[in-house]
């Protein structure tokens, strides 16, 4: 990693990993700017997620993704919130191995379904939703451990405890 890639902070990692929540109580701690890029999206496109999906389908919103993600790494000092479909683009993945430390934040299935219980998750809307989870989680687990410099399990611990483990190793 270069000296660039050291102000800027990318997590990823699968719906209900942590990331926003994470990535605002870690951006406080550092004194660095967060971005959200779901945040980003529904605010250029005046629309939530679930109704661009429906609209517009999931190929859009992917194209949204990877151009708000363009935008987010020419920023430095920040912590990018990255959505858990990210690395579904091969180009989204050599852009952020290429200008972030990239930081999978590791959930297991049903710490995310309990996470995730009620929310308006477009994904989530299928009818047998634990076997897709189940099964979109495989084949992205290999996709996050390839694009991240780093990994930490969110299983049974805090927000400050992974704030705080995940700024000590990027500091260390």
């Amino acid at each position: 990693m270069n000296s660039r890639t050291k102000n800027r902070i990318a997590l990823i990692g699968f719906m209900g990993s942590g990331k926003s929540t994470i990535g605002k109580q870690l951006a406080t701690l550092m004194d660095y700017k967060f971005i959200d890029i779901d945040e980003r999206i529904t605010k250029s496109e005046c629309i939530n997620i679930p109704d661009i999906f429906r609209i517009a389908g999931e190929s859009y919103f992917r194209q949204l993704e990877s151009t708000h993600l363009k935008h987010a790494v020419q920023e430095d000092h920040c912590i990018i919130s990255c959505g858990g479909g990210i690395i579904e683009s091969e180009e989204n993945i050599k852009l952020l191995k290429e200008t972030s430390q990239v930081v999978w934040l590791r959930c297991g299935l049903q710490t995310m379904l309990i996470r995730c219980k009620g929310s308006d998750r477009p994904l989530l809307q299928e009818e047998n939703p634990y076997d897709w989870a189940r099964q979109l989680l495989e084949i992205r687990e290999g996709k996050y451990a390839t694009t991240s410099h780093y990994r930490i399990d969110t299983d049974s611990k805090s927000i400050t405890e992974i704030s705080n483990e995940l700024y000590k190793l990027i500091l260390g």
